[in-house]
Formats: structure tokens, sequence, C-alpha cells
């Protein structure tokens, strides 16, 4: 964390400013020390990342920062390869990445919304892929938050980037206060913190006038498949890191044999009840959209597979919201709506929502 930045951060618990006190550096970047308060609270920083958590998390005795430190910092190794690194997996994320500002992927949004000057939040960083492959304004400031031990990972990318500044932090009690950011973005991560309407009110409340905001939820599923996510989850998240991806692997093998069928099911008839429309499906799309959770992409692999499945079954909190919750949360924090989308191929997954603090 270089020395510059310390006067961005508060109190997560009374938004009061906060002492820099340095132990050990690397030229202007802080490796150690901590923050204190007024009371004498003390937020430590450790390996470069300061730590607006509780101590306990640092051992993964949340279950959520459990679930999440496993599936990041095992990423490589489980997936065979760093996240972004053949080509098909870069413009994935880059089209997310445009998803969330309701832009034509990434280059779009660092021209248009990573401007000169400007201070961004990545509210749930994980390895901080956005900040390491989607980066070339290195004349904005980049603030990469997650709860999870994946901080280090993201540290360890994003070191050499003199514009990043990876934290471990809670979105339910962010260490800013008041118009802090230009510009914020949380993909798929608020509907894990146990109550994404105060996380995303949370959020809000740190933009700027003038500011941005962009966010991938979970939307609420076809029937059969609500139902079995629901019931299958009362199972999985009672059940260890481990268990939950031998369960995972079997999920993605399941989901890898519907894609060997070739060709096409037909729906003649709507079928409102159930969610489910009339058409021509893959049998794996179809299973996956309507039934059970079976993510498989035959480009992305196994491990790859598996770690998007146990991101879905693990994690304790996992809410689903209804489009008209997600406009509630925007007028209720006087955010102007800007793109309300479900990109092609995200029809049941989730909504990307992106709007705008007035002036």
């Amino acid at each position: 964390m270089l020395e510059k930045w310390a006067s961005v951060f508060r109190n997560p618990d009374s938004g009061e400013s906060l002492e820099l006190v340095t132990k050990e550096k690397e030229g202007d970047d802080v490796i150690r020390g901590h923050f204190c308060s007024q009371s004498g609270k003390i937020w430590p920083i450790i390996g470069g990342v300061p730590r607006f958590v509780p101590e306990s998390f640092y051992g993964e005795k949340n279950q959520t920062v459990q679930s999440f430190s496993a599936k990041w910092t095992n990423w490589e190794e489980t997936a065979g390869r760093q996240l972004g690194q053949t080509e098909g997996e870069a413009a994935d994320l880059s089209e997310q990445l445009g998803h969330l500002f309701g832009l034509q992927g990434a280059v779009q949004v660092e021209s248009k919304i990573f401007k000169s000057g400007t201070r961004i939040l990545d509210a749930g960083c994980g390895i901080g892929w956005a900040e390491e492959l989607f980066n070339h304004n290195q004349s904005c400031e980049r603030f990469a938050l997650d709860i999870s031990q994946s901080v280090d990972v993201a540290r360890v990318r994003t070191k050499m980037i003199p514009n990043v500044c990876v934290l471990q932090g809670d979105i339910l009690h962010l260490p800013f206060s008041g118009p802090t950011f230009d510009a914020i973005f949380s993909s798929g991560v608020i509907h894990h913190t146990g109550d994404a309407r105060q996380a995303f009110a949370k959020l809000a409340g740190t933009l700027k006038p003038g500011g941005i905001i962009g966010i991938y939820v979970y939307a609420v599923k076809p029937l059969l498949r609500e139902m079995s996510d629901i019931e299958i989850r009362k199972k999985t998240t009672a059940m260890t890191y481990q268990e939950v991806y031998e369960f995972s692997d079997q999920i993605s093998r399941l989901g890898q044999a519907f894609s060997k069928i070739k060709g096409r099911i037909v729906i003649e008839k709507d079928v409102p009840l159930l969610g489910i429309e009339k058409g021509k499906y893959k049998l794996q799309k179809f299973m996956y959209d309507h039934f059970i959770h079976c993510w498989w992409n035959e480009k992305r692999g196994l491990g790859f597979a598996n770690l998007n499945n146990v991101d879905w079954w693990h994690p304790t909190f996992a809410s689903h919201q209804t489009r008209e919750e997600i406009l509630e949360w925007f007028t209720e924090n006087g955010i102007g709506l800007n793109k309300f989308l479900k990109p092609k191929g995200w029809e049941t997954s989730g909504y990307w929502v992106s709007g705008r603090k007035p002036l």
C-alpha cells in the first residue's frame, strides 16, 4: 500500500480518520504497519495489504471467507492456468467488465469510465483480475477490496502496478466514509454478503456525485431450478470445502455428459409456471437454466468448471434478486438507472445493472 493512499481510509465503524503507523517500507510502499483510531483500535497492514476485517478472517474461520479464500488461492493449481490467460477467457472477462457499466467490453470501460484522475473501487476483487488484465490507464487510482484471503494473491499479481491498492475489507463495513469514488463495480459479490440491499447501499454511499456504479447479482431462477438450488444448498453449505469440491466435480461431469448429447430438444409450447419458453435448446443449457446448476464449458475444462460450481454450492449466503428489488435499491439510494442487462447466455443467471449518481 502506497503511503499516499493512507488518507483515503476511515474507521469502518465510525467513519473517523485514521493514523498510519509504518513499521516496514519498500520505497513508498508500506509492507508492514497498522492504522489506528483515536480510541486505540488497530487495523494491521500485513504483506502490503491493509486488513479491515476481524483477525479470525485471516485463519478462514468465517465460512464465506473460507470458501472464497480456498477458491481463489488455489485457482491456478485447480484450473491449470491463470484466470484470463487464454484468449477465450480474456475475451469473456472483458465482455463481463463491459456489462457492469452497460458498455461494449473493457476497452470502452477504460476509455469512458476509468479516466485519468478518477478513483475506482472493485468491491469483491478476487485475485485482482480486472486490475491486472484491464488497467491500461495507470493515471487513475484502483482500489481492489475483498473479504477473503484472495487479497494475498491479488497483491502478488498487482504489486508492480503503481495505481493498484489491494485491501481486505467487508462491503457491509467499508473502510471509507462519504463520497470517495468516481466509479464502483461489484461483480457477483453483494449477493454473498448476507444482506445484498444493505451492501448496495453501503457502496452507493461512497460514490461521488456524477459517479457511476455497476453490479452483477443473481436473478431468481425458474421454479424448478430455484427449488433444486434451495434444497441442495441446504446440504452443501453444511459441508466442508473439499466435500463440496468433490460434489462439484460430479456436477461438472454431469453437465459434461449432457453437453455430449448433440442436437437440440424442441419445446413446442410455453410452460409459464416453470419459466420455460417454447423453442430449441441444447440439452446442457436447458438443464442448467431450468433444473440444476451443472455448469460446463468444453473450452474451459474440468478444473475451471469445478471452481465455477463450487462458487455456487458452497458459500452460506447466495441470495437471488428480482428485477423489482434491484430497481428499488437504485431508487432508494438516489442512483439514476443507466442500463439493466440480461445478455445472451445469462438469461436465467443474473442481472448486470448500472447507474449514475446525480451531480
